[in-house]
């Protein structure tokens, strides 16, 4: 099966702006695409500190920028695998700001972003967006994973 095919077999019921493939990249190292919105076979290293999870929301927003699906997965729960992706011909987060009382096993932040979308949009169109995202600590791989996202 392709990377496409892979990319296209499910959209979960939420609007999520992002496709991720099946298989997730975890790890410290992750294999990244280049720079640029489209999806690269020239993996790049890039590290993260998992164990802050506002790195791994602006990992995740990096990744997405690039159009790199596979390293966008590597910092969200296996259960947003195989959603179609929003390709973007730019994105720019305005703030991230933690929501409540932290705890060590989970976080929530206010995430404040305009994209513009490239051709056709999936679930979202250009312009600016408010939303939550909800972060666990998983202790089997170490690391932050975004757990739950969306509008408000």
């Amino acid at each position: 099966m392709n990377r496409t095919a892979k990319m296209i077999r499910h959209v979960f019921p939420r609007v999520w702006p992002v496709v991720l493939v099946l298989t997730l990249g975890l790890g410290l190292g992750l294999s990244l695409g280049s720079a640029g919105c489209g999806m690269s076979d020239e993996p790049s290293t890039v590290s993260v500190d998992r164990a802050n999870p506002e790195a791994v929301i602006r990992a995740y927003f990096d990744a997405w920028e690039r159009g790199d699906w596979e390293g966008q997965a590597a910092f969200m729960d296996e259960m947003y695998a195989g959603m179609v992706p929003e390709p973007l011909e730019s994105i720019r987060v305005l703030s991230i700001e933690p929501l409540g009382d932290p705890s060590t096993t989970r976080r929530v932040y206010a995430v404040s972003f305009d994209i513009q979308v490239k051709g056709q949009p999936v679930s979202m169109v250009s312009g600016h967006y408010d939303w939550t995202y909800e972060l666990t600590w998983d202790d089997q791989q170490g690391s932050w994973l975004i757990t739950n996202y969306g509008a408000g």
